[in-house]
């Protein structure tokens, strides 16, 4: 039987202290485990010899909504997101992605924070949550330190993390009014399997139904989760029409750094960006004028 190889295991009781024992290059922060200790009894590198558990540490809200802001704490399960009724209202799209991480047993144990630290550029969460221009909360030795979500990402499954620091809570801005939000994965399955190709998109409309704000998030297409800021640029001032999701999505398209893998080759990864993208700005759209759920 395979067995876990031997590390140390903390329980600090601050987070103060959580930072203050990591260690550079030997340590890994353990909150649902679900992507962690997978990797450990593989055996893939890097191996921890540390493992600093968050179990101890002080019990707050797992997501708190307080009018401006929505707060998910690093220790919120994907189902707590899920489940939490201002995510469903005012965060569709990221909903909808946390409820396509892997099975049910999964989404009770993984957690939001963690899905994002893992830095894959196929994590399903990370698209959806780009789009909604989160603040990441990071915790030091010394106190706080915030960072938008696009600058954690560093490279395939690298963060911009320090060696002492760790990811405490994720804020995520109130949306304007008129905001609908949608997500779509392209997979060999819907759920337990790495995604192809990941598309979510966030509206926001004016008085006059133009769109006033737009976000594209795209994952499995380049070494990070992106932003397809060039076709967003597109949408500004515009009313969607088919015409112009096709433009953006041809656009978004262009703008992707995809591989060839055994999921799916780089040309395949721009096809289904290209025709799939569409259909998520209408949801989206849809949503934004309260025409459809």
């Amino acid at each position: 039987m395979r067995m876990y190889r031997e590390f140390e295991y903390l329980t600090p009781t601050s987070w103060e202290e959580a930072a203050a024992s990591l260690e550079d290059g030997t340590s890994a922060v353990l909150a649902g485990g679900t992507d962690l200790l997978t990797r450990v009894n593989a055996r893939l590198r890097p191996q921890p010899d540390r493992l600093v558990s968050l179990r101890g540490l002080p019990a707050v809200a797992a997501v708190s909504h307080a009018g401006a802001e929505l707060v998910v704490e690093a220790r919120a399960l994907l189902d707590q997101v899920v489940l939490a009724e201002a995510v469903k209202t005012n965060f569709a799209a990221l909903a909808e992605a946390c409820a396509h991480i892997g099975s049910p047993q999964t989404r009770n144990r993984a957690t939001l924070v963690g899905n994002l630290c893992s830095a894959s550029s196929a994590a399903d969460a990370c698209p959806a949550s780009l789009c909604f221009s989160p603040l990441v909360r990071v915790q030091t030795e010394s106190g706080l330190r915030e960072l938008p979500l696009s600058e954690l990402f560093a490279g395939p499954r690298q963060t911009s993390l320090g060696p002492k620091e760790l990811v405490r809570e994720v804020v995520f801005p109130q949306p304007p009014p008129r905001t609908g939000s949608a997500y779509r994965r392209v997979g060999s399955r819907e759920v337990c399997d790495c995604a192809t190709v990941v598309v979510a998109v966030a509206l926001s409309l004016d008085e006059a139904g133009g769109i006033a704000q737009a976000a594209i998030g795209l994952g499995s297409v380049a070494p990070t989760p992106i932003r397809a800021t060039e076709a967003e640029e597109l949408l500004l001032g515009k009313v969607l029409d088919a015409d112009l999701a096709a433009q953006a999505a041809e656009v978004a398209a262009r703008a992707t750094a995809p591989i060839t893998d055994i999921r799916g080759s780089a040309d395949y990864r721009r096809e289904v960006v290209q025709s799939v993208l569409p259909a998520v700005l209408r949801t989206a759209h849809c949503r934004a004028r309260g025409a459809c759920s």
